[in-house]
Order: structure tokens, then sequence, then C-alpha cells
């Protein structure tokens, strides 16, 4: 079975805007030029994101990553919204319990669309105040 990975460059605290920032974006830039994006998928098989190396790897690519670049075309991007954490996590635990036997193929989906709704559910309800306390007209007469 295939793995697949992403490479992040990080700038911790805040160093583009410190004085190396010129530096730091000259990294950047090359680290994602035409030349690196190719040797990086020739060298590792990681899918380019510059425009054209993805094009060399379109028509290079051989067995599963080139079924996974045509399959590609037909992706949608998925929202970047929070509850994506949640769902991400429903469908690992799900997979997992199906792929150690436990569950079959409907009782993981179901499990996982439960899942990942509960803990949806949960995490609005730490950041929603309660609007269900009733409010009365009755004057306080605790205070003096």
């Amino acid at each position: 079975m295939p793995t697949f990975r992403s490479h992040v460059l990080a700038f911790p605290n805040q160093s583009l805007s410190g004085p190396k920032r010129a530096q730091l974006l000259k990294l950047a830039n090359y680290l994602q030029s035409h030349a690196v994006q190719k040797q990086i998928w020739s060298a590792m098989g990681a899918i380019p994101v510059e425009q054209g190396a993805f094009e060399y790897a379109q028509h290079n690519a051989r067995g599963y990553l080139k079924t996974t670049i045509e399959l590609m075309a037909d992706t949608k991007l998925l929202p970047a919204d929070k509850e994506m954490t949640f769902i991400w996590d429903a469908m690992g635990k799900g997979f997992l319990r199906h792929r150690e036997g436990a569950l079959d193929a409907p009782a993981a989906a179901k499990y996982m669309q439960q899942l990942a709704e509960r803990h949806i559910r949960n995490a609005q309800r730490i950041i929603t105040p309660n609007t269900d306390i009733p409010k009365t007209d009755a004057p306080n007469t605790n205070n003096p």
C-alpha cells in the first residue's frame, strides 16, 4: 500500500518578519522552484507543487504514483475548517477498527460518522456559551 507524505517548510517565531526575511524567502522560493521540485519528485516520488514540475511528473509517473496523479484530476479540495480535525480523527479510529476486524465496513462508516458528529457537538458546546439558562424578570433581592 503506498504511503503519502507532505513536506512543510515552517519559519518559527515570526522569523519572516525578522532580519533574515530576505534569505528565508529566497530559500522558500528555491525549494519551490521547478528544478528543485523536479529533483524531489525524482528522488522521493513526492508530488510537486510547482506547475511545470507537476506536469513533468504527470508524464513520467509509473505505477501507483501514475494512478494517484491521474485520480487527482477528479479530486476536490476539502474545507480547511476546524471540524475537519475531528473528522480525520474519527476516520482514523474507524479505519483502525475495520482493519483489525472489530467492525465491518458499514459499521465502521457508521462509527466514524457518529464519532465525528459527537466530537463536533462537544467542541461547539465548549465554544458556545450556554444560552439555555432561563431568564427571570424577578428583581434580585440579594442586593441591599
